[in-house]
């Protein structure tokens, strides 16, 4: 399973080893690119040839994204020493909407035909593919990075998201549900644990996959 860019990682390796991956699951990835990505890209892009970062604000958001990408696998058990090599910038730049077409166009996989249908497919060369993702940005008044997310879905308008991903870009094979009332960060069970009322726990719907997979011997 996969997150955010985790998502589109592991629609790479199913393209290029798919004898190494049984199954994909995308949790509220931006396959087909990412509004907020692309409001900051279309701010910030440096003017130059190099595509590196021209000045200090596009440097502080670039920075942001290497801090959190190192966050990310500090948090994950990796020790200071194995901190693998930050790219903010370029990361965001994979992240926009042209940044995923190109992707999309040498991995279309399970991918709809346009950026709000649904897929045609829920399989490619033996390697089945579900997705799931929200909407709603601020689900617990009590979690901080709710308003956070309130304002990163800003850019979406009217196109239904969890304040980093829309929707439409969350679709992805056999898509499971599109609309669990969380937020993107609940949907990786942050902060604190803190979603929705009433709605089904994230540790919940990932047992739930778990046990689909299982279900199809995979």
């Amino acid at each position: 399973m996969g997150t955010v860019k985790g998502g589109i990682d592991i629609r790479y390796v199913a393209g290029v080893a798919p004898k190494y991956v049984a199954s994909v699951t995308a949790v509220s990835s931006p396959e087909q690119g990412s509004k907020t990505a692309d409001f900051v890209k279309n701010v910030l892009e440096p003017n130059n040839d190099t595509g590196e970062p021209s000045n200090v604000t596009t440097q502080l958001v670039s920075g942001v994204f290497n801090l959190i990408g190192g966050f990310t696998d500090v948090g994950s058990g990796i020790s200071f020493k194995e901190i693998q090599a930050q790219d903010g910038w370029q990361a965001l730049m994979a992240l926009s909407t042209d940044g995923a077409a190109k992707f999309n166009a040498k991995f279309p996989a399970a991918m709809p035909t346009s950026y709000c249908g649904q897929p045609t497919s829920t399989s490619a060369n033996g390697i089945k593919y579900y997705s799931f993702s929200g909407v709603g940005q601020v689900t617990s008044v009590l979690d901080p990075s709710d308003y956070l997310l309130a304002v990163t879905g800003v850019p979406f308008l009217s196109d239904a998201n969890d304040g980093l991903v829309s929707v439409c870009s969350s679709r992805l094979g056999y898509v499971i549900r599109d609309n669990y009332i969380m937020n993107h960060l609940d949907s990786a069970d942050q902060v604190l644990g803190l979603t929705a009322w009433g709605e089904s726990e994230p540790k919940s719907i990932y047992r739930t996959q778990v046990n689909r997979l299982k279900n199809a011997n995979l």
